[in-house]
């Protein structure tokens, strides 16, 4: 018997089924399709009538007596669903991955054999004598991102020429699969939207009646009181101004988050600006209020034309973050420098750091990483929205990278000169 990386064969492959079969076991273990098979949600599930009705209707309209609907995780073949499947593999609903057959569908390449024992890779293949398969047919089911999850087959225990309209048949049902796959996360996704919208809105509701609680106690005093003193007087006006002006920012977010969610770009305003005498304003201001070490390092004289307000809501925001969610004892470094006709700005924290998953939705509104809700601070999730909006109105890009060996860095490019982004 011959072995290929797990495989096993009853004897050589030619190159051109080798090559295949290589192809398909290096996109097995992919990460990125692995991740796919775990985000369709349907590994290790019940049986459901959707999908069992579309592996009866393939049967019929085939006339197979077998169809089964598949996910190929990196070990096993679960069965989503199947039709006149026999005991006891209606039962277990998975094989082991070296028994698979729906395996060689990873390369996206469909699988048509009228006569398995004709077949160039079947015919090699332990399981086809082992299991009584005598024809074969089977449709990979592809992600929107093109990685192979699985697939929908048909089997025959008996020689069986699929016509074409067997394989449009096949085709179009294979497509209602994964329809009904990226329908069903599309609703996850409006469900979860739905509820990060309500928090949203709750803590919003919540943190607004601080600054106007405030503001409305010390106006009270102030008309309440005859003896007030010129100092106190001074005092809470400026309470009543500060907390007001919270309650605008707050707005003023709000809004901001729903021009980004409408598609239409932030407003800036853009003058010719000194950076690094921002910054260091900046770090002064925010080492003062947090009682933290900020690092700065300025390469350079960075001078360019942006809008003020804006970079200042970047840095405060990208260094913010480290503040709340980065190691208490840590400094936050910011490392500032000007390459290629652009500013770069690194933002660095030590601590827990960001997971994979939640880096490519990090920048959504409403969106927190798992590090940040364990760690009890409050937050919207509309931080990060808001300064990539502020970055991308400059024309410039934002990045991140976070691993629990190196904290994690905010990196933002933006032209020396944003005056065309207007």
């Amino acid at each position: 018997m011959f072995q290929l990386r797990g495989m096993k064969f009853k004897s050589n492959l030619n190159d051109l089924v080798r090559s295949n079969v290589g192809v398909c076991d290096e996109k097995l273990s992919d990460p990125l399709r692995l991740k796919a098979v775990y985000d369709s949600g349907l590994l290790d599930t019940p049986r459901e009538i959707a999908f069992d009705r579309l592996a009866k209707m393939a049967a019929l309209v085939l006339k197979a007596p077998i169809t089964i609907i598949s996910i190929i995780g990196e070990k096993r073949q679960f069965f989503k669903a199947n039709y006149g499947l026999a005991t006891p593999f209606d039962v277990v609903r998975e094989v082991a991955i070296d028994d698979s057959i729906c395996r060689y569908n990873l390369a996206g390449e469909e699988i048509i054999a009228a006569d398995t024992q004709k077949h160039p890779l079947l015919k090699d293949h332990h399981t086809t004598v082992a299991w009584g398969i005598g024809a074969f047919l089977s449709i990979p089911m592809v992600s929107d991102e093109g990685h192979v999850i699985g697939s929908f087959c048909a089997i025959d225990p008996k020689v069986h020429n699929w016509s074409e309209a067997d394989l449009y048949l096949m085709r179009e049902l294979t497509s209602a699969v994964m329809t009904e796959i990226q329908l069903r996360n599309q609703v996850q996704e409006m469900t979860a939207d739905r509820v990060m919208r309500e928090q949203f809105v709750a803590a919003l509701s919540h943190d607004l009646r601080n600054p106007i609680g405030v503001a409305k106690m010390s106006a009270d005093e102030l008309l309440s009181s005859d003896d007030t003193t010129p100092e106190d007087k001074k005092i809470l006006t400026t309470m009543i101004q500060q907390n007001m002006e919270r309650a605008d920012s707050m707005i003023a977010d709000l809004l901001n988050v729903t021009t980004l969610k409408l598609g239409d770009k932030m407003q800036i305003r853009i003058t010719e600006c000194d950076f690094e005498k921002l910054a260091r304003s900046t770090v002064e201001t925010l080492e003062k209020m947090n009682r933290r070490e900020i690092a700065l390092t300025v390469n350079g004289k960075p001078k360019g034309f942006w809008d003020p307000q804006a970079m200042r809501r970047i840095l405060e925001n990208l260094i913010g973050n480290g503040i709340k969610y980065g190691a208490p004892a840590k400094k936050i470094n910011v490392d500032v420098t000007t390459e290629n006709a652009n500013l770069l700005i690194k933002v660095h924290n030590e601590g827990n750091p960001i997971s994979a998953d939640m880096i490519e939705k990090i920048f959504e509104p409403f969106r927190r990483s798992d590090s940040a809700v364990k760690s009890n601070q409050k937050g919207w999730g509309i931080g990060l929205t808001i300064v990539r909006g502020l970055v991308q109105a400059h024309n410039g890009e934002i990045s991140v990278q976070s691993n629990a060996d190196h904290g994690t860095t905010f990196q933002v490019i933006i032209p020396l000169d944003s005056r065309s982004a207007t």
